[in-house]
């Protein structure tokens, strides 16, 4: 059975993030800032016109009650320098939440992202419908076929400041 462990170390394992993650060409671990808190750097693959995009997140994972658990993400862009040629997600609030139930995993996420500069709303909107549709397929398969390393520091639950 898969449970909260297994989908937190997917989750942590910044190399393999490309795999699943649609769109995204580096994840990078910036600072560990305890066991449950850390600030990542993001780059995300835009197709021409539009430029591609950066997104420092501050995530932190913490119990919500007994057998339930969440991944906070909030975007933090003033964190790290601006980078030339490539447009800051500046506003972003995510969730993944992990529930184990007796014979599986029950994982629930919701993200509110804007992707700054000028992007049209209705584009916007209809690649991210695609890119969270290929980015949950792409997640199942690293799941189902155990292809993430449990090698990294995976983060352990604690509180969020």
């Amino acid at each position: 059975m898969l449970n909260a462990s297994d989908f937190m170390a997917l989750l942590s394992d910044t190399d393999n993030a490309p795999n699943w993650l649609e769109n995204v060409k580096s994840v990078t671990l910036m600072e560990r800032l305890s066991p449950s808190e850390t600030l990542v750097y993001t780059h995300f693959n835009s197709p021409w016109p539009v430029l591609d995009r950066d997104l420092v997140s501050y995530s932190c994972y913490h119990a919500l009650g007994e057998h339930k658990t969440e991944l906070k993400i909030i975007s933090q862009p003033y964190a790290k320098a601006e980078v030339s040629g490539v447009v800051r997600i500046k506003e972003l609030r995510a969730y993944w939440r992990l529930e184990e139930q007796q014979s599986h995993l029950l994982v629930s996420h919701q993200a509110y992202a804007d992707p700054g500069g000028s992007i049209p709303h209705w584009l916007s909107n209809k690649v991210s419908l695609k890119s969270v549709y290929k980015t949950l397929q792409a997640l199942t398969e690293q799941l189902t076929n155990n292809q993430f390393s449990r090698d990294n520091l995976i983060s352990q639950l604690g509180s969020c400041s």
